[in-house]
């Protein structure tokens, strides 16, 4: 596989959209299972707590006079309520999860389209700054050029020049290491003949919000 770094053109913007949604979509899974294990924790625990309650407080209607109603349920339940109890859960959590997991899903996909539109704006933008460049790595492979609409984006680098502390920063995305070193030593390059001396990297726009 021959892979060219190509200055970015505006034409290009399907070829990022697609690469965009290749690269915040590789590690969907991983991201949607640590945001319903972290962020629907609390609200599972409440759906637990009311199903338990619920259990409890019905199991101990049977002896309105036992103040020890509650506690005859832990040591000696009978097998009917347990198994009510337990089905009832399995349910909650099943449901929960996929109910979570649906609405995460809507909530990834619309924040992909937020950050590829975010993407967009800032290389037009970055790309008339002074000092300043946008760079796509290209597939070769299909024999396309880097302004066909066709053509596979493999990783994008921004590089951006402080006018005022001579500062550059360098944001990229790639959908390797490899890919992303390259993009890395291009514009690090790039800074060299522009006579800029101080390069930092910037890695928030490779996260989404919520999603980690």
């Amino acid at each position: 596989m021959t892979n060219t770094i190509h200055e970015y053109h505006p034409t290009y913007q399907k070829g990022i959209e697609i690469f965009c949604n290749e690269f915040y979509n590789k590690s969907k899974s991983r991201r949607l299972f640590n945001a319903v294990l972290h962020q629907g924790k609390r609200w599972w625990t409440y759906g637990v707590a009311a199903i338990v309650a619920h259990a409890l407080s019905g199991h101990g209607r049977g002896d309105a006079s036992n103040s020890n109603g509650i506690g005859r349920f832990f040591h000696s339940p009978s097998i009917s309520t347990t198994q009510t109890l337990m089905v009832e859960l399995t349910l909650w959590t099943a449901g929960f999860g996929i109910a979570w997991c649906t609405w995460l899903s809507h909530v990834y996909l619309s924040q992909v389209k937020d950050r590829t539109k975010k993407w967009l704006h800032d290389m037009d933008r970055v790309r008339s700054e002074p000092k300043s460049n946008v760079w796509l790595l290209m597939d070769n492979n299909n024999n396309k050029s880097a302004t066909e609409e066709n053509g596979r984006v493999l990783g994008i680098a921004l590089f951006t020049c402080d006018p005022s502390s001579e500062e550059g920063q360098i944001q990229v995305a790639a959908l390797g290491p490899r890919l992303e070193l390259a993009l890395v030593e291009n514009a690090i390059q790039f800074a060299r003949q522009q006579d800029i001396k101080v390069i930092t990297q910037d890695h928030k726009k490779n996260t989404l919000d919520v999603f980690f």
